[in-house]
């Protein structure tokens, strides 16, 4: 996964990535949350989200302290750590899984200000990662397989710099560069077996985010330019095509999306402020038109449907997103079935319904939803048969 989901399964690094590369964070994080097991999850990094232990609570002028445990999955104790006003403050200490003490650090109103011990899980002390008053080497190692989980540098409690993370096993995870806390410059994220996941790549004043499969084949693709979305693509497993956007200075113009195997066209739209305008085509998976609608600022205006055979099935007009004038419907022959007008969403005025042969079937008036006076019934072969009141 990305930088913020470790960072959030280490929980001591703070600050919150660029917005652009925050929001494909977050994306990549439910996509990614979507595929984890239970058992990646225990394997990778086994910590209770669920379950904590208020140790102590204590005020200190207007200031409430509390002691925090936080345990690994198997119920033993993973972390004390110590809170101001719902902030890490002072002292915070890590546990291997075999109970022995990993690592503490010093914070201070929130902020990582120093690594104060450093441990092997044979309770050895570790030489290997120097951070004072915030600043300087910091390295963390897996709480279970005790290899090295996260290495890089901060400055003043922040990320400044190179940032690296592995898998439990060792494996390859993240490779970030920060600078005060924003991730810059290019990245990639690797799937445990060492494919890449995503990338993130500049060059000629744009930026290129990818997503990818496991199998190596593209799920998403962004490209951005100064700080706007210029475009977009998405893709299903084997490599199709599923949905593309054009955007100009990060606003939606237009949208296209496909039936992946096929490569058809599914439906493609235009867009003014972010919102629907002008014409939305949809397809079925034949290549034949489907329906057509048409929309001022978001708000539909009218539509036409069509069977697959190309026939007309339906046509109507709206007004405030609700049927508003004549509502036509047909039989897949071509011949009306129905014709009916409304008011504001309300039936309201003629009806006529027909046969499939096309003769009437019956015709009356609505008034308020509901028919209203005489209402004439015909036969199949076109004979009136009756007049029923209402």
């Amino acid at each position: 996964m990305f930088a913020c989901r470790t960072i959030i399964a280490i929980s001591f690094l703070l600050s919150a990535c660029t917005d652009i590369t925050q929001r494909f964070v977050e994306e990549t994080i439910k996509e990614g949350n979507k595929r984890d097991s239970l058992k990646e999850q225990h394997d990778e990094f086994p910590i209770s989200k669920e379950r904590f232990e208020f140790l102590e609570r204590k005020k200190l002028g207007n200031d409430s302290l509390f002691l925090v445990r936080t345990f690994f999955l198997n119920g033993k104790k993973y972390s004390d750590s110590w809170y101001k006003n719902d902030v890490r403050d002072s002292i915070s200490k890590f546990y291997y899984n075999n109970g022995k003490p990993s690592h503490s650090f010093a914070y201070h109103d929130g902020v990582l200000t120093g690594l104060v011990e450093s441990y092997l899980p044979d309770g050895t002390a570790r030489n290997d990662s120097k951070l004072t008053n915030g600043n300087g080497n910091l390295k963390v190692y897996h709480p279970v397989t005790y290899k090295l989980y996260i290495s890089g540098e901060l400055k003043n409690g922040h990320r400044n710099g190179k940032f690296l993370t592995w898998y439990a096993n060792g494996a390859e995870h993240e490779d970030f560069y920060f600078v005060n806390d924003s991730l810059v410059g290019n990245y990639t994220v690797k799937y445990k077996s060492g494919a890449v996941q995503s990338q993130r790549r500049e060059g000629k004043g744009k930026i290129t985010y990818s997503n990818f499969y496991i199998n190596g084949k593209p799920e998403k693709l962004e490209v951005w330019e100064n700080n706007k979305l210029n475009g977009s693509k998405s893709f299903d497993e084997d490599g199709n095509i599923t949905e593309e956007s054009w955007l100009v200075n990060g606003q939606i113009k237009s949208v296209k999306s496909f039936y992946g195997s096929k490569k058809l066209l599914l439906s493609r739209g235009n867009y003014l402020d972010q919102k629907k305008q002008g014409s939305y085509e949809y397809y079925y998976d034949n290549g034949a038109k489907k329906a057509i609608e048409f929309y001022d600022q978001d708000t539909l205006l009218s539509e036409k449907r069509w069977y697959e055979n190309g026939i007309l099935s339906l046509e109507t007009k709206y007004a405030k997103g609700e049927y508003d004038g004549l509502y036509v419907e047909y039989y897949p022959n071509g011949k009306k079935r129905k014709e009916q007008m409304y008011a504001n969403g309300v039936k309201q005025g003629k009806y006529t319904s027909y046969f499939d042969n096309g003769n009437k079937y019956n015709e009356g008036t609505f008034v308020d939803g509901k028919p209203k006076g005489k209402v004439k019934v015909y036969s199949r072969e076109g004979k009136f048969i009756q007049n029923k009141e209402y």
